[in-house]
């Protein structure tokens, strides 16, 4: 399917900060998937899930409670 050319494309829009943390869901699963696979080869997708989901909201409440310091 041809991309709309009245939209910008996704490029140019970041998608991460500037340290380089993903900034959506799907970016931090595949980065946490990597590190959790690296830990545990055998990780069955319903755990791996799990930590990634508990892992992300932790983050989330993290940059929460930077966001309220500033």
């Amino acid at each position: 399917m041809p991309r709309d050319k009245s939209k910008p494309a996704s490029s140019s829009s970041p998608r991460s900060t500037r340290s380089g943390a993903p900034t959506t869901w799907l970016e931090f699963l595949a980065m946490e998937r990597k590190r959790l696979a690296a830990e545990n080869p055998n990780i069955k997708h319903k755990t791996l899930m799990r930590k990634a989901g508990a892992a992300w909201k932790k983050r989330k409440a993290e940059l929460e409670a930077q966001q309220e310091e500033r």
